[in-house]
């Protein structure tokens, strides 16, 4: 586990924005040894090309030594590092995708495109709400098995037709918006992810399904930093504490699936 920094709190708005709008600097990323909420924003540093750190945080030890250290008693949280000595400390796992996102440029450029990707975008995290928080071990099983039809019937047949429909008008090119990497295609390849570690939807997505959106998933898991780091320690951790924390009686998750396209 590393240091957390320490944020610099005596800048101006003006201030830490002007230093905010600086490429010169390293990140530290602080969440459990999952990958819960977290795995977009650590694909999104990947695939920035950010200099960035793990801090991954044993929930043993959570609240007894760690959560009094944070500003809102919770993670994630991202600190950003400059050479002069400022940190800037962002909160709150959709402030800090949308800072990534902006900072690297990982949103389109004119209004009308902005419009379409935040439909993508908006798209995929409503999918991956559904299924995250729904499927939390806080859960019963009966929770468990619900929202597992749900996502077999309706909610994940209904999402592949939109996303194929949607890849199909950006010109089949495996990007959801213009031909470059956006928030969206990040976003929309770690659903993908979470989806296809579940053995009992693989019926429902596979290559045959969602051609389009496993293509979209190729390109993103092709990049460079991104691949390498999906063979990490740190990524197999974090993947190890998936398989453990939800429900393998009816979800059956294994992140190993990830790396198969073919899926089973």
């Amino acid at each position: 586990m590393l240091q957390t920094p320490v944020a610099s709190t005596n800048l101006s708005s003006g201030e830490l924005s002007a230093l905010a709008a600086c490429i010169d600097s390293k990140f530290v990323f602080s969440y459990f040894s999952v990958h819960g909420q977290a795995l977009t924003t650590r694909a999104l540093l990947c695939v920035a090309g950010a200099d960035w750190e793990d801090n991954m945080i044993p929930l043993e030890t959570w609240s007894t030594e760690h959560k009094a250290k944070f500003p809102y008693g919770t993670i994630p949280v991202l600190h950003e590092q400059f050479p002069n000595g400022q940190v800037l400390e962002i909160c709150e796992i959709a402030a800090i995708e949308k800072y990534i996102a902006q900072k690297f440029h990982m949103v389109p450029d004119s209004l009308w495109d902005q419009v379409r990707h935040n439909e993508a975008l908006s798209l995929s995290e409503s999918l991956f709400k559904l299924w995250i928080f729904r499927a939390s071990p806080h859960m019963d099983h009966n929770a468990h098995v619900g929202i597992l039809m749900l996502l077999k019937t309706h909610t994940l047949p209904d999402y592949i037709h939109v996303m194929e429909k949607l890849l199909i008008k950006n010109g089949d090119n495996g990007h959801l918006v213009g031909d470059k990497f956006t928030h969206a295609d990040v976003f929309t390849s770690v659903v993908l992810d979470y989806m296809i570690s579940m053995r009992p939807l693989k019926d429902v997505l596979n290559k045959e399904s969602a051609p389009r959106l496993f293509k979209l998933k190729s390109l993103v898991d092709a990049h460079l930093k991104y691949a390498a780091y999906r063979k990490s320690e740190a990524y197999a951790v974090a993947s190890e504490g998936m398989n453990k924390r939800f429900s393998q009686g009816v979800f059956d998750i294994d992140f190993s699936r990830t790396f198969n396209l073919a899926l089973e």
